[in-house]
């Protein structure tokens, strides 16, 4: 898993070497965000916009989660991920659905909880759905050799 995403504004994005533990690479919540390098050491803070402190200014935050998949950070509601292959692009607004003020702040907003076992669960069948569409199209490429039918 490299990233989740959350409508209430949460987010976390991991380093490629899959510590989940230490290695995050963005964190974001209501509050603001963070970059960390691959030693877990703070690059950038920035807070949204909080009056009690005093804010740091988000500047625009760019990551590349692998070749093929990119985050781009605008502001609190303006949270993009990108994915790209083959020439084409998609891009997806991954950031707060509401203001903070029009969000329920119970158990129901965000839905059930969900153990890391639950995770770990859905993390492997999205790996194994991902398996079989590579199996899938290896399988119906025409360069591909098939085996010789015998009749």
């Amino acid at each position: 898993m490299r990233a989740m995403f959350q409508s209430d504004g949460k987010a976390t994005c991991y380093h490629s070497n899959g510590n989940i533990w230490y290695k995050e690479k963005l964190n974001l919540n209501s509050a603001g965000g963070q970059c960390l390098d691959e030693a877990g050491a703070r690059v950038h803070r920035w807070s949204w916009n909080s009056p009690s402190l005093n804010p740091t200014p988000l500047h625009p935050v760019f990551l590349s989660l692998n070749k093929t998949i990119g985050v781009r950070i605008l502001g609190k509601e303006q949270v993009f991920v990108t994915f790209l292959a083959k020439g084409q692009q998609a891009r997806f607004r991954v950031g707060a659905c509401c203001a903070q003020f029009e969000c329920a702040t119970g158990s129901d907003a965000s839905g059930p909880s969900i153990s890391k076992e639950e995770l770990y669960v859905l993390a492997a069948k999205a790996r194994i759905h991902q398996a079989f569409q590579i199996l899938h199209q290896y399988l119906t490429t025409p360069s591909h050799p098939h085996l010789l039918k015998t009749t």
